[in-house]
């Protein structure tokens, strides 16, 4: 079980919160999806968390638009029992250790626990199965520098057209692995446009020859950057341009002096090429019956609809021969 995050102030003298426990990420959830919540603490199975609450004092839980996980808080201030939370952290270990059973990855990389320069780092690091080591992916850099023309990388380019086109390569993503396109959703759009309005989100791309071939959606929360949404040109493939992208975010955000760099939920295997720690995150409570019920529902019509998109393709497939 983590250790409570204790409340303290930064620099600004604004009180410091786990990432998604903070105003910034919490207030713009509420305006973009969950209008009229507030922010309140809520206490689970002996922990307490700094979420939003709904008028009827309901927590936060499904917002599956916006994956996001709470770490658990220390607070004197008033807390409301709540029966069940669906994405918390139970738990901190080193990477390449065991999984947890029934729990989800959350892999990050602890700067404090890396001492040495950036070359020391990655000298130390074994690359993960099925991915590029350091040495090929500098190599696919500089081909993609040969055949493309000049590699420039910003890590806060405000060209409005960037999102933009990071928005539809992730919508085609989504479309060929057979998921919701999130994107469809205009609100999803709006959130990370929240998020740049009130200065909350750094978009990385990276150019060949000015060419925009990858980009990056991410945010910086009191030196937590938070890795959110890549994708890239698959017409570049063949350059792992994803890869090299985020090879330069990794560093820059060591050279940055970042206390840390969160890649989110999910157990990619690249991920692992860079993490030092896995959170482990997972329901807790008891979830009620009905919410239950609606969320096996939900979850086997998504199942058919992604068989019957895999049926259409296969079908297409064997019209074409």
């Amino acid at each position: 079980m983590p250790q409570p995050l204790l409340r303290h102030a930064t620099e600004e003298g604004r009180p410091q919160w786990p990432a998604f426990s903070t105003d910034a990420f919490l207030d713009v959830i509420r305006d973009v999806y969950r209008p009229g919540w507030r922010k309140a603490f809520v206490s689970c199975a002996g922990q307490a968390f700094r979420t939003l609450v709904s008028p009827r004092g309901d927590p936060l839980v499904g917002l599956w638009e916006f994956p996001l996980f709470f770490e658990s808080v220390a607070t004197a201030e008033q807390v409301t029992p709540v029966p069940y939370l669906d994405s918390v952290c139970h738990g901190i270990t080193t990477a390449g250790g065991s999984r947890r059973p029934g729990l989800a990855a959350s892999p990050f990389i602890d700067w404090a626990g890396v001492t040495g320069s950036w070359g020391e780092y990655v000298g130390g690091r074994t690359h993960a199965l099925g991915t590029d080591g350091f040495e090929a992916r500098l190599r696919k850099e500089r081909a993609l520098n040969r055949d493309a023309g000049d590699v420039e990388v910003c890590f806060d380019d405000h060209d409005p057209g960037a999102i933009e086109t990071l928005f539809a390569w992730k919508s085609a993503q989504y479309r060929r692995s057979g998921l919701v396109d999130l994107f469809s959703l205009q609100r999803n759009r709006d959130f990370y446009g929240e998020l740049a309005r009130r200065g909350l989100l750094e978009v990385a791309t990276l150019r060949a020859g000015g060419k925009l071939i990858a980009a990056h959606a991410g945010s910086r929360l009191d030196g937590r950057f938070l890795y959110r949404l890549p994708a890239y040109d698959p017409q570049f493939r063949r350059f792992s341009p994803g890869a090299l992208l985020t090879w330069r975010l990794v560093r820059h955000s060591f050279e940055s002096g970042d206390r840390e760099f969160d890649f989110l939920l999910g157990d990619e295997a690249y991920k692992f090429t860079y993490a030092t720690h896995v959170r482990w995150i997972g329901p807790l409570g008891t979830e009620p019956l009905r919410r239950k019920a609606v969320r096996t529902a939900r979850g086997f019509a998504g199942r058919a609809r992604r068989a019957v998109r895999g049926r259409l393709r296969a079908s297409a497939v064997h019209g074409r021969r």
